[in-house]
């Protein structure tokens, strides 16, 4: 899945993401729909084998302005023991929805949230949220994630809500830490940027 946010005042009109291999192949591609341009944001799913790629964001907007960004993208799920985990999604809820969510300004909190899968039978993991300033430095914030059990037995998602609303502008790492029954901790980050 990939989110991608243009400026607010930015009323987009054409929106495209597409995965290219290390040789430069394109892989999977998503072209926006009309309806699905209704916002400053896009949101596209696609499938992808594990490996290592680079992703290419391209939208216009309604005054012909055009714009790319370019992400390289790790598709290979950190692991937690026998248990896998997706990347971290970080977004606000709004009447009852979750809605991703990149740049935060002055939202009191926000959501973060992650799979589990390949979960042991009959036992559940732990998970605990901490926001940081850097990768591996001390926490400014840590508190336990809500682990939601799935349709499926094997699947499971860990979420919580983060305290964000007196962090003062700037960059923040969320690291979700999830530890299973039946071996190590795993974790998976995502920056949160704050611009006001």
């Amino acid at each position: 899945i990939a989110v991608a946010e243009a400026e607010s005042s930015a009323k987009l009109n054409a929106a495209a993401v597409g995965i290219f291999d290390a040789g430069g192949r394109m892989i999977g591609q998503w072209t926006a729909r009309p309806e699905e341009l209704s916002g400053s944001g896009v949101m596209a799913a696609m499938l992808a084998p594990p490996g290592q790629y680079r992703m290419r964001v391209a939208v216009t907007d309604e005054q012909g302005r055009a714009a790319t960004a370019d992400y390289d993208l790790d598709a290979t799920l950190e692991t937690a023991g026998p248990i896998r985990m997706s990347g971290l999604v970080l977004g606000v809820s709004r009447e009852g929805n979750f809605y991703p969510r990149m740049i935060f300004s002055s939202e009191p909190s926000a959501i973060a949230q992650l799979e589990l899968l390949d979960l042991p039978r009959g036992s559940m993991p732990t998970g605990r949220l901490e926001i940081a300033r850097s990768l591996n430095g001390p926490a400014l914030a840590s508190l336990p994630g809500a682990v939601t059990p799935g349709q499926d037995a094997t699947r499971a998602t860990l979420s919580g809500v983060l305290p964000i609303g007196a962090l003062p502008p700037g960059d923040y790492v969320i690291r979700a830490i999830v530890s299973s029954p039946d071996g190590p901790s795993g974790r998976v980050v995502r920056t949160l940027r704050k611009v006001g």
